[in-house]
């Protein structure tokens, strides 16, 4: 029996294909960093969030050592029953780790998301705050920081940013629209 297929249909409500698309699929003694979210310590199932946002469930070896919301080293160990199977390791030696070596790790394995060990505390700030770790997310952040370390170094990099705002919305400074606007930009800039 033949069955006609549906092809696309993403597409037609304008949902973004490469995430639908992208596969979840590991391969025995694959390491990756994920976040722990909720343990059933009675059955060992785990339900992950991987740094792009993905998440999953899995049985874990060692329930006991629960993490809430740490990020941490997680090794495949194979797949029964349906379920990923997986072990809470340190990317060096094999050992129970979590936090600040996940992060290392991370960053050394994201070649194309063009990190540096300097990048450490971005890193950490944007898994505390659950932003995904995309490349696009990753380099917003990193621009709007850089802006900001700007505007601090030089307050005339502030005017000139509302100036030329004001002047590519077609706004005159002079105008009520173009005063409320400024005082708005200074006042989020400050904070």
């Amino acid at each position: 029996m033949n069955l006609p297929g549906i092809w696309n249909i993403n597409s037609s409500y304008n949902v973004d294909n490469k995430r639908v698309s992208t596969k979840l699929s590991f391969e025995v003694g694959e390491r990756f960093s994920a976040r722990i979210l909720d343990l059933k310590k009675s059955t060992g199932e785990i339900l992950l969030k991987l740094l792009d946002g993905w998440q999953f469930s899995a049985e874990i070896e060692n329930p006991v050592d629960f993490l809430p919301n740490k990020l941490v080293r997680l090794e495949v160990q194979g797949f029964e029953n349906g379920k990923l199977k997986l072990k809470i390791v340190n990317s060096q030696d094999g050992e129970q780790s979590g936090g600040k070596d996940s992060i290392d790790s991370f960053i050394r394995e994201s070649g194309d998301l063009n990190l540096s060990s300097d990048d450490y505390q971005l890193v950490k700030s944007m898994l505390k705050h659950e932003i995904p770790l995309t490349k696009s997310n990753i380099s917003n952040i990193k621009t709007t920081l850089d802006f900001i370390d700007k505007i601090k170094n030089d307050p005339n990099e502030e005017n000139e940013f509302i100036d030329k705002y004001l002047d590519s919305r077609g706004i005159s400074p002079e105008s009520t629209e173009g005063k409320f606007t400024t005082s708005t930009l200074k006042n989020f800039l400050v904070n």
